[in-house]
């Protein structure tokens, strides 16, 4: 299967998750109109009719199928040669890659590799021609760049699919390193 096809694949299910869960939400809100008029008559009420059928679990199944197409994506993007000759660094550099949604901090990378953290950062920025924050910050807004142009998935499920705990924080670095909001890179992409 070519990238291309799965890339294709991807819109596709991404098309179908959103339509699954806006018909679901319009369920949701006959279903709460059907509440409110039955609390005038003497009517079956909704969680008779549909046990356990509430909006929040629609939302999660979103934000669930979201994460597997983003992880999908991202997995299959191309990018998977992982830039690294050291074979000291080669764990950090796995366990990035591997982990994409996760935050990572000097000293955890420095113990995947068994050296101390000083030492791990002189490496990798012989390694990388950067320093460590730098290269992580660079190489998730080149994930985030493949995701915003590739599929309609909300800028704040992106922001927390690569392991931004603020979406604000988020765009700030996008537009950092961008120049543009996600929004409007986005819209100036695919417009």
């Amino acid at each position: 299967m070519t990238y291309q096809e799965i890339q294709m694949i991807s819109n596709m299910l991404s098309l179908l998750c959103n339509y699954i869960v806006e018909e679901a939400m319009n369920k949701n809100l006959l279903a709460e109109m059907f509440e409110k008029a039955s609390a005038i008559e003497s009517t079956p009420q909704l969680s008779e009719i549909l046990p356990g059928y509430s909006l929040k679990h629609i939302e999660s199944l979103k934000k669930e199928m979201n994460n597997i197409l983003a992880d999908a994506y991202l997995n299959s993007s191309g990018d998977e040669d992982i830039p690294c000759g050291n074979p000291v660094l080669k764990p950090a550099f796995e366990y990035i890659y591997e982990h994409k949604g996760e935050t990572f901090s000097l000293k955890a990378m420095a113990d995947l590799c068994h050296i101390s953290p000083s030492y791990f950062s002189r490496l990798f920025a012989k390694e990388t021609g950067e320093n460590f924050s730098s290269y992580l910050s660079r190489l998730k807004m080149k994930w985030a760049k493949q995701l915003l142009e590739a599929t309609d998935i909300p800028v704040s499920q992106i922001s927390s699919e690569l392991g931004f705990n603020e979406p604000g924080y988020f765009i700030k670095i996008f537009k950092k390193y961008e120049g543009t909001t996600p929004a409007v890179y986005r819209k100036y992409y695919k417009g």
